[in-house]
């Protein structure tokens, strides 16, 4: 104590304020700083960390063939605004991944307005019932709460012409499907004129 008393003399003023008042705002001050320090490295983690979860979401730009699992659902109004019917080649894609490609409710965006609305990808499995490959194409029109970032669920219907539907849940393989390229005057090459 006597070290303390002769680095700051109890019968000192500091700014115009006594001792205990000037020791009990120099500890406010010191413990807001510490916490301000603290949310600051906390939350710029938390940025890097879900920067670095979006480069491995199987978003379009991703051009890898990616890993899930295929379910069914009810459809009717989807996230991207349009009713569906059970026979559609429609998929819903993960919250994860739908949200992340951006204009979500979630972050109060129209979710209409997402981009992967009307993105096109390409399901495949290996059924093993009738021993042979399966593959859809399917549109994305939904977003699927219960998903995994790789899962998809689809229409019955299709969930059918892949599985029996009585499996409920299959391992699927999927990608995305590139847009037609278009040369600059906006013709597909591989068209002839006049077709």
């Amino acid at each position: 104590m006597v070290r303390f008393d002769r680095a700051l003399p109890p019968h000192k003023k500091y700014f115009k304020m006594s001792r205990k008042i000037f020791l009990i705002v120099l500890a406010a001050m010191l413990a807001i700083l510490v916490l301000i320090i603290a949310l600051a490295a906390g939350l710029s983690g938390r940025k890097s960390s879900a920067a670095a979860a979006a480069k491995n979401l199987p978003l379009p730009s991703n051009t890898a063939t990616f890993t899930g699992e295929l379910t069914y659902y009810g459809v009717g109004l989807g996230a991207c605004g349009e009713v569906s019917a059970e026979d559609d080649a429609i998929v819903a894609v993960s919250h994860l991944l739908f949200d992340a490609a951006g204009s979500s409710t979630v972050t109060g965006g129209n979710s209409n307005m997402n981009p992967l609305c009307g993105k096109m990808l390409r399901a495949q499995r290996y059924d093993s019932e009738r021993g042979m490959m399966r593959s859809v194409d399917l549109r994305v029109v939904d977003r699927c709460t219960g998903c995994a970032p790789t899962d998809l669920d689809t229409t019955v219907a299709i969930f059918g012409e892949m599985a029996n539907v009585d499996r409920g849940r299959v391992d699927v393989t999927w990608a995305w499907l590139q847009p037609v390229q278009v040369n600059a005057g906006g013709i597909d090459p591989q068209i002839p004129d006049g077709q």
